[in-house]
């Protein structure tokens, strides 16, 4: 006999670690001219160390106990809703989720270091996560959008 718990405990939304394919994104035409030009200049400039701290989801676990939610909250008492952290390439590429914006500043930074910011990164893909909890005195089952990190990115 189903019950509530089981239905959030077996929800599509509940399933954060397993991973889909990510699609593969659009790359416009500007982003492959200008691609081999400024790869060969970034591996001349870019040191090791920089490399092991690039942009890249990593772990931030909320618990509801902690946050003294557990007592309207019944599931999931925790959940991983992951962050977004390191830095981003100068010139940034296809790898990291960027926008043609993006990349275009990125290539002005390159050039021009003094002139523009820094991409950062950040959450480019969310996803919902099913909860079940007690409001107005009745439980409740439901889809929050946005709430957990699925990709990262530079923008």
């Amino acid at each position: 006999m189903p019950t509530l718990i089981r239905t959030v405990e077996h929800s599509k939304y509940v399933s954060l670690d397993r991973e889909r394919p990510v699609p593969t994104s659009r790359v416009s035409s500007l982003r492959e001219k200008g691609h081999e030009q400024t790869e060969r200049k970034r591996r001349d400039t870019a040191g090791e160390e920089e490399l092991g701290h690039l942009c890249r989801k990593v772990d931030m676990w909320v618990d509801f106990e902690k946050l003294n939610w557990s007592d309207w909250i019944v599931y999931p008492k925790r959940y991983n809703a992951y962050r977004c952290e390191g830095t981003c390439p100068i010139p940034v590429d296809e790898n990291f989720a960027s926008t043609n914006h993006a990349y275009m500043q990125s290539l002005l930074k390159f050039q021009h270091p003094e002139k523009v910011p820094s991409l950062s990164c950040v959450p480019t893909r969310l996803a919902p996560l099913s909860m079940l909890y007690y409001e107005n005195g009745r439980m409740l089952m439901r889809h929050h959008e946005d709430m957990v990190v699925k990709e990262c990115g530079c923008h």
